[in-house]
């Protein structure tokens, strides 16, 4: 499958279930939609009031891998509201993504 039809696959599955959707059912969305583009692992990062930390949202409920914005890629993703990508020593690849709505920052993916 071509990577058009790969993001296309995720925008239908997102487009179709998110109107819908309860706050707790975005985790498992954004996985499926991130397993359409090849993702291996993809999660939400909600900032905490302060803008100091980054919490993951997880379909149990906040998770224990929190970052911090200062310091790390997804704290640059979020303050520079802007997509960043990593290599990690697995060959890998990590992209952050700035969640927002409209103009507020709500975390990074």
């Amino acid at each position: 499958m071509s990577t058009d039809r790969h993001g296309a696959a995720a925008m239908r599955l997102l487009l179709t279930n998110l109107h819908f959707a309860r706050p707790d059912d975005l985790p498992a969305l954004l996985t499926a939609a991130g397993k359409e583009l090849g993702a291996a692992d993809t999660v939400i990062y909600l900032v905490d009031y302060d803008q100091v930390l980054l919490v993951p949202m997880t379909e149990s409920g906040p998770g224990d891998r929190v970052l911090t914005v200062e310091g790390t890629m997804a704290g640059r993703a979020f303050s520079d509201v802007q997509l960043l990508h990593s290599t990690g020593g697995e060959g890998g690849t990590s992209v952050w993504a700035p969640l927002l709505d409209g103009t507020d920052r709500l975390g990074v993916i």
